[in-house]
């Protein structure tokens, strides 16, 4: 098999998706689990296709296993003692994420994820286990690892309507959130203690909030909120207006950590570390332990994840001088996910993230080989690359998108050919002003105003963008039967000579 893992990744997938919508008996798949790998042994000394093929099975079981496991909870889970209607508990548990801290038009509200394993509730008190979900409505100095005592109220979360295909409640609950608890402003919340759940962790959220510090303190609170996004995820300041902008020109990717950035970053990481004579291996294994750092600095993303794991495969592969296969890179990166928490594959920014990258891959070369050619200027050929680049993505994110947010986004193509080559400014800025931060502070201002100046340029490009004619258009419902038949045009069309190939193949055995 030359992408072993691009086959297992796939059954994979397929075993955790029929395991969501069809009800698989668990018997079946203990007996199935059982009798697979023996059969993929023996045959592998008989006919290696057909192990291959029970293999692949033992995976599509392995699928459907880990989502049956991860929707059943224990008999003392949290979620069994709560309802939709809130009543007044408290809580014990341990902070699991970086808190996160919000202006609301009447106050702040400090958000953070808790381990609970103590509620009382109903004049009784459990042993519990499980993710909530803590809102305290003030800004509350919580750290990651913190054991506190919390009294509000608890209740589950509630149904609206993120898009027209997911609500509030499955997206916490793929996120392994069952309940929601809410602290009141005038309610004082108890530290017990401090408990070092995960040392990594625990550095990198330091270093975080130190970044968060750096761009608060240094810049307006805008142009902070643009940063905090790009650099750590945390797109809560922007305002929903900006972020509606970005959205209409198929750029609100870059408010998001993507592998865009991932990469950019990797890029001057190792640019830097060249400059100032650092051996080539040492680079990349300094640059792997960044990004080891970097994924919970961010918490986890999918896309940083996937980014990541790629970054380090393909490092890795210079490191020890072996040759690397992108597919199962890519396909490495969405097992640890799946095989982590199953229920990431219905994430809408799982699905965007690796859809886009398989876009990329896949059309990216066909494009290049039809529009570029030899003759053309250096200059040319660069702008002719990226417009490839982008036309790929959006072509392969287009379908999703639509089925989702119902929503066009026509004028992408061109507006991440100007914006995505401008990120990179931003980004070596934004990383310089980090630097400059922590080394030099009272130099900070030499960076403080470009960077200013590129996010204004930035923000004012997205929105003379939004305003083009034809710029974006709204679909109304989006059937998943036009998604499938979307993507099936794609892969017919830019496949076609693939396809026509195996044929003629074919047909020659046979006449043979």
């Amino acid at each position: 098999m030359k992408k072993p893992l691009v086959g297992i990744c796939i059954f994979l997938c397929l075993g955790i998706w029929l395991a969501k919508y069809i009800p698989i008996p668990q018997y079946i798949l203990f007996i199935s689990a059982f009798i697979l790998p023996i059969l993929t042994f023996i045959m592998l000394r008989h006919n290696r296709r057909i192990s291959t093929a029970f293999l692949w099975l033992c995976f599509f079981v392995l699928g459907a296993f880990l989502l049956k496991n991860a929707e059943m909870l224990p008999s003392n889970h949290i979620n069994r003692y709560i309802s939709n209607k809130g009543k007044a508990a408290y809580l014990k548990g341990i902070v699991d994420n970086d808190p996160v801290e919000k202006r609301l038009r009447y106050g702040n509200r400090t958000t953070c994820i808790l381990n609970a394993y103590k509620l009382g509730i109903n004049n009784r008190e459990y042993d519990v286990c499980g993710k909530v979900l803590v809102n305290i409505y003030r800004s509350e100095n919580l750290e990651y690892g913190n054991e506190v005592l919390l009294k509000g109220k608890i209740y589950k979360p509630m149904r609206f309507q993120i898009s027209d295909r997911l609500n509030y409640r499955d997206y916490l609950k793929q996120k392994n959130i069952y309940g929601i608890f809410s602290v009141k402003k005038d309610i004082p919340v108890t530290i017990l203690g401090q408990r070092i759940e995960n040392p990594l962790k625990t550095f990198a959220f330091k270093l975080k909030r130190k970044v968060k510090n750096i761009f608060v303190g240094h810049l307006p609170f805008l142009e902070a909120a643009f940063m905090k996004a790009m650099f750590l995820g945390e797109r809560q300041d922007i305002p929903q207006f900006l972020k509606d902008v970005f959205a209409r020109t198929g750029t609100v990717h870059i408010l998001a950590i993507s592998g865009l950035h991932v990469g950019i970053i990797i890029f001057i990481i190792l640019f830097f570390l060249k400059a100032v004579r650092i051996p080539r291996k040492t680079r990349f294994v300094i640059t792997m332990m960044f990004l080891i750092v970097y994924v919970f600095i961010t918490g986890a993303r999918p896309s940083v994840i996937r980014a990541a794991v790629m970054a380090m495969v393909l490092l890795g592969g210079y490191l020890f001088e072996r040759e690397i296969d992108v597919y199962n890179s890519l396909a490495a990166a969405a097992l640890m996910i799946l095989l982590y928490n199953p229920k990431q594959l219905f994430d809408i920014g799982f699905q965007l993230s690796f859809l886009s990258v398989i876009s990329i891959i896949y059309l990216y070369p066909r494009f290049e080989k039809k529009m570029i050619k030899r003759e053309f200027p250096g200059i040319v050929k660069f702008f002719m690359k990226c417009f490839c680049v982008s036309s790929a993505a959006w072509l392969g994110v287009a379908g999703l998108i639509a089925y989702y947010f119902n929503i066009i986004t026509l004028i992408s193509v061109f507006a991440n050919l100007i914006i995505v080559p401008f990120i990179s400014v931003i980004i070596a800025l934004g990383l310089s002003f980090v630097f400059c931060g922590v080394l030099l502070p009272k130099i900070i201002f030499i960076f403080a105003f470009p960077l200013k100046l590129s996010l204004f340029i930035l923000a004012k490009t997205a929105y003379a963008f939004s305003l083009m004619p034809f710029a974006y258009f709204y679909t109304g419902s989006f059937n998943i039967r036009y998604v499938i038949l979307y993507y099936s045009l794609i892969v017919f069309i830019f496949g076609f000579g693939r396809v026509l190939l195996l044929t003629k193949s074919f047909k020659y055995d046979r006449l043979a």
